[in-house]
């Protein structure tokens, strides 16, 4: 069995940053920018600091987006890799009932780089690995793997069984940085692990539901891992399992893994790749400590959530985990053994989005009873149901 980790060559501008945008109507768009955007929130919820992509039409020069005489964050990629600029990423503020419309215009030309609000890191055997190179997973990674953190939380994406996800509780506004990586579990500071209980499947790990049992995908002919971009408003992760066994069939999956800066939870959308007559859904759900709460689950603002809260088996600390799932999905519950509960939802177009969050008792979020984490998925329910649209015109003339 082999594995693969691979980088693309990403060319990444970072453009014009440090400002927050207002929640006013007033309108950019004219006859000298390079294009307009629009952002509308039909919803009753504000959603604060929302992430868009916008691609680029034939936009090869730096520009600033402007939404009146502030300068919004940006990050640009190069997803084709040929060297032309084909992705925009940026956050903004949209107050219910509202739309925000923004510019952009050529660039000024002094705009300061922008500061890292998510950091991405490789780790074997507790050392930082270098991104760009490519390398075999083996028995040496101890529980290491990808890690993606800002200033809130980290997620490490383990590269060995049983290739699941878990949490890294933070206490500090900074990114990781290598020494800080080195021996992670053994530093309480930086604790939070939810795979302490041994038999987990990780918090928010996809597997797949064949109608009798989960299939983690920890059994496989390969399993390829691309970091797409690294900041500094977004880090993604792609994670290619291929030849996954079932019922007599080979079936391969991709993951693609985001953490944007600033937000309590990391999103991921769960694609079968394999054209299948098998009835298969979508697995993922959260593992139970013996002292938390069950899995408990709810709908709030058209969004599917379940949650457990209570002390974990290893450090006695209390923590919260959630998977939050839009409303657009049929979703049905499983429980595998005491230690794992999963949620089962019928693919749409073959893929499954959903974000999980956490919150660990010595973290920075200082969440301190189940109430308040309740009070937290509420507010995190109603930010993934608002009904957000982006519209861009490009003014290629």
């Amino acid at each position: 069995m082999r594995y693969y980790i691979f980088k693309f060559s990403i060319f990444t501008i970072f453009i014009c940053l440090l400002a927050s945008c207002g929640n006013d109507n007033t309108a950019e768009s004219s006859s000298e920018s390079l294009f307009d955007v629009i952002a509308s929130n039909s919803s009753q919820d504000t959603v604060t600091q929302f992430g868009f992509e916008v691609d680029l039409v034939r936009i090869e020069q730096e520009f600033d987006l402007m939404h009146g005489d502030r300068k919004i964050p940006v990050q640009i990629g190069d997803r084709n890799n040929n060297g032309t600029p084909d992705k925009m990423f940026a956050m903004v503020d949209v107050p219910a009932g509202r739309l925000i419309r923004m510019a952009a215009f050529n660039s000024s030309g002094n705009a300061d780089p922008a500061t890292a609000l998510v950091g991405v890191n490789a780790v074997k055997d507790g050392e930082k690995l270098e991104l760009l190179s490519a390398y075999t997973a083996d028995g040496q990674w101890d529980g290491d793997g990808i890690i993606l953190d800002n200033e809130w939380i980290g997620f490490r994406y383990l590269m060995q069984p049983p290739f699941a996800f878990d949490i890294i509780g933070k206490r500090q506004e900074s990114l990781l940085t290598s020494d800080q990586i080195a021996g992670l579990d053994n530093r309480s500071a930086w604790g939070g692990d939810a795979l302490a209980e041994g038999q987990s499947l990780g918090i928010g790990s996809p597997a797949l539901f064949d109608q009798a049992d989960i299939i983690p995908l920890s059994s496989f002919d390969t399993k390829e891992i691309t970091v797409i971009e690294t900041g500094p408003l977004r880090a993604e992760v792609e994670i290619v399992t291929r030849g996954i066994p079932i019922r007599g069939e080979k079936i391969d999956v991709m993951i693609k893994w985001q953490l944007e800066g600033g937000k309590h939870w990391t999103g991921l959308e769960v694609s079968i790749l394999s054209k299948t007559d098998l009835n298969l859904q979508i697995a993922f759900g959260l593992p139970k400590h013996k002292d938390a709460t069950d899995f408990t689950q709810g709908l709030i603002s058209n969004t599917h959530f379940a949650y457990t809260y209570g002390l974990q088996d290893a450090n006695g600390e209390q923590l919260g985990m959630a998977i939050l799932v839009p409303g657009r999905y049929e979703v049905d519950t499983y429980r595998e053994d005491p230690h794992n509960y999963f949620y089962l939802v019928n693919p749409q177009q073959q893929k499954v989005q959903y974000r999980v969050m956490a919150s660990w008792g010595k973290g920075r979020k200082m969440v301190i009873d189940e109430v308040d984490f309740i009070n937290v998925i509420k507010e995190y329910c109603a930010q993934y149901g608002a009904t957000v649209q982006i519209k861009s015109d490009f003014h290629l003339n």
